[in-house]
């Protein structure tokens, strides 16, 4: 029988909100110690709580039961799609560092996503300070190639920036009416 400590519960409530979560956050919410977290992931992935692999965790059958038995609901399924998976891997990467800060609220949770119409697979989420209370939405634009053509690059993604920000100032005006 394995007992759950505190951080333990966090990781799973993580697991749950964000469906995976990478090393690099999970040993953050076992105050980077640099074996035990290491130790702590496997233990849970015995016990079936998680599902590992070399660099993510994700939720397993003993978690599920475990966070509805304490009465959370808002589970994060994981899609078997490769895709939705490594999306939903980069969501998390970009997300749960920012949570001391900001509000963070990914992408599935937000309820004016269909406004952003093409950009919908782009859109990350949207954070919001605590203490000033700006909101931000945080887009993928991909990565930027190496070779010749560097700065036409730097050009295409320069642009798709001031295309998402003119689309943002234009649905802000349009949702204050």
């Amino acid at each position: 029988m394995m007992y759950l400590q505190e951080r333990d519960i966090k990781l799973l409530k993580m697991i749950a909100a964000y469906g995976i979560l990478n090393n690099e956050s999970i040993r953050r919410i076992y105050d980077d110690s640099s074996q035990y977290y290491i130790r702590r992931k496997k233990t849970l992935a015995d016990a079936k709580y998680i599902i590992k692999t070399n660099k993510y965790a994700y939720m397993g059958i003993k978690e599920k039961r475990y966070l509805e038995s304490i009465g959370e609901t808002d589970l994060k399924q994981i899609s078997g799609d490769k895709y939705a998976r490594e999306r939903l891997e980069k969501i998390s990467e970009v997300l749960i560092p920012l949570q001391n800060v900001y509000e963070c609220y990914p992408s599935w949770k937000l309820k004016d996503i269909e406004k952003l119409a093409g950009r919908k697979l782009q859109s990350y989420g949207k954070i919001r300070s605590r203490i000033t209370e700006k909101e931000y939405y945080i887009y993928n634009l991909g990565t930027l190639k190496q070779g010749k053509n560097i700065s036409s690059h730097i050009k295409i993604k320069a642009a798709y920036i001031k295309h998402i920000k003119e689309e943002i100032v234009q649905n802000a005006l349009i949702w204050r009416r």
